[in-house]
């Protein structure tokens, strides 16, 4: 258990040190504007956010007792609710945009909401791996994700991606 918890504090703060690092080094390249359209995206994708697993990555951690077939029934149930929220998320984008008044906030939106889809299909596997107190695995996932997300958005932003390189760095994030 000491050794979970190292190996997860270590993932964390390392995490959170490269987000840092990254969010600095970007708030010098980019327009307050590019964080403004981003924010508007995160309004609605916050409220997705909070429904987006229904707590199922919690069911399977705090009941072992389910079979395999249980268990990939409600892989299913993530992955087609995570299906759902981006097909409702694309729905909406559009209205948003024009509530906002700001063109570029559709594409923005859906390209954002694709991880509801992504997440969907890893949460039922990093429960599984949570149960099995595998976290040395999980903290290495976990660094690696922050690292690329990190490299990508820093990049894109010097290559002059403007508010892109927001949405390319927002992709692990909600997860």
């Amino acid at each position: 258990m000491v050794h979970a918890i190292g190996w997860m504090a270590a993932a964390s703060w390392s995490t959170q040190l490269v987000t840092w690092t990254c969010t600095i080094i970007v708030a010098r390249l980019l327009a307050p504007s590019d964080f403004g359209v981003i924010a508007m995206a995160n309004l609605f994708l916050g409220l997705d956010a909070l429904v987006s697993e229904f707590g199922l990555g919690a069911a399977v951690i705090a009941m072992p007792e389910l079979s395999e077939d249980q268990v990939s029934h409600l892989n299913t149930v993530s992955v087609v609710s995570g299906m759902v929220l981006f097909a409702f998320s694309c729905a909406v984008a559009y209205p948003l945009g024009e509530f906002f008044g700001v063109p570029q906030l559709p594409a923005v939106v859906i390209a954002m909401s694709a991880t509801f889809a992504v997440t969907s299909l890893k949460t039922v596997p990093d429960a599984l791996l949570q149960r099995e107190l595998r976290f040395k695995l999980l903290a290495k996932i976990q660094a690696a994700q922050a690292l690329s997300y990190a490299a990508s958005t820093v990049a894109a932003a010097a290559l002059g991606a403007q508010y892109w390189s927001l949405v390319i760095g927002c992709g692990g994030r909600r997860n």
